[in-house]
């Protein structure tokens, strides 16, 4: 019994040990394992014609590399000067300024709100323009941490299956309910990683494609900005291209300003209502409160990458709990492994 005892407490003291020291990592890692998770169908799928699993692994490897990570790394660092760009600019007030002059003709009297709303402004620009290279900073674009996504990346195709497996035999549980526990993490993350981060893509995707037509400044700051507020519930992306087109009404450009409002207000209805129910569809969402507080806390603990390691992490807490609560209700559980 006492050697029980000893082995416990070592291997919990080094258990606490890997974990910190592998801390700094989390970033590629979660999303080195979101993107394996994401392509393990189209693995699958390239052993009809591909039967060296290390092959597809190196495969899809590379393809995620040249198609996404390069060019979102060359993006984010584009936009990290977007930021300064933008915040340096005095368009935004130039046309508060104008909208006060009409404010003040129209009440006969003057309202100081541009004189406010400068103030407001330079104190958030100041602050934003020291946060943001910290921010962008920690989208993992060292050398260091593109390797270790590489890494994970790679051994996540080729072995994902099987050491989750193991993991599931590790766990202090009776054989018959692990299955059960299995089905509520694989819902409740498909319905995280479909349901919140493919329409959240589908809807920064469609936003960029209207910046850029519209002629909206620095369209690459204003997309990323869409992605992470879809990720929100309720308002989501509209949280950002609401105020976009209402800067180009502002600034006189009517067709581009209600073309942008038009434009995204059907496409993102489509998304929302149409390929977001499909995607989730058999699959447990996270709860919208869930969501908030897991972008919010992601972005403050991780940085960028947080808007998408926050809802995953949550969304494991949400499993877990709804399957401690499915045990005190074995019913449940019958009625799930049937």
């Amino acid at each position: 019994m006492k050697t029980q005892w000893v082995f416990y407490v070592v291997l919990a003291l080094l258990t606490g040990l890997a974990a910190w020291m592998l801390l700094p990592f989390l970033a590629p890692v979660v999303m080195a394992s979101v993107a394996g998770y994401l392509l393990m169908p189209v693995f699958d799928l390239l052993g009809r014609w591909i039967k060296s699993r290390p092959l597809r692994a190196v495969l899809l490897m590379m393809l995620v590399l040249f198609a996404i990570v390069l060019p979102v790394v060359l993006g984010l660092a584009r936009i990290g000067h977007q930021i300064r760009s933008q915040l340096q600019e005095d368009n935004l007030i130039d046309s508060v300024a104008k909208f006060n002059d009409s404010l003040d003709r129209a009440l006969g009297r003057h309202i100081p709100l541009a004189e406010n709303f400068a103030e407001y402004t330079e104190k958030i620009r100041t602050s934003t323009l020291h946060a943001a290279p910290e921010i962008i900073g920690t989208v993992g674009t060292t050398a260091i941490d593109l390797v270790i996504f590489l890494y994970v990346l790679f051994f996540v195709l080729l072995d994902g299956r099987e050491v989750l497996a193991d993991l599931v035999v590790l766990i202090p549980l009776d054989k018959t309910v692990k299955p059960h526990l299995v089905h509520n993490i694989e819902a409740t993350m498909t319905g995280v990683l479909y349901g919140q981060v493919m329409t959240a893509v589908a809807q920064a995707v469609l936003g960029g494609i209207g910046y850029a037509v519209v002629g909206v400044k620095h369209a690459l700051l204003w997309t990323l900005l869409t992605l992470i507020a879809a990720m929100l519930p309720v308002a989501g992306g509209a949280l950002i291209w609401v105020p976009v087109a209402v800067s180009r009404l502002l600034a006189g450009d009517s067709i581009g300003g209600w073309g942008l409002i038009i434009y995204m207000g059907v496409l993102v209805s489509i998304v929302d209502h149409i390929l977001k129910p499909k995607l989730i569809s058999g699959r447990a969402p996270l709860h919208p409160l869930a969501a908030l507080l897991g972008v919010l806390g992601g972005l403050h603990f991780f940085g960028i990458t947080g808007f998408l390691i926050g809802p995953v992490l949550l969304g494991l807490l949400s499993a877990m709990l709804r399957f401690y609560r499915e045990m005190q209700e074995p019913a449940l559980i019958q009625t799930t492994q049937t």
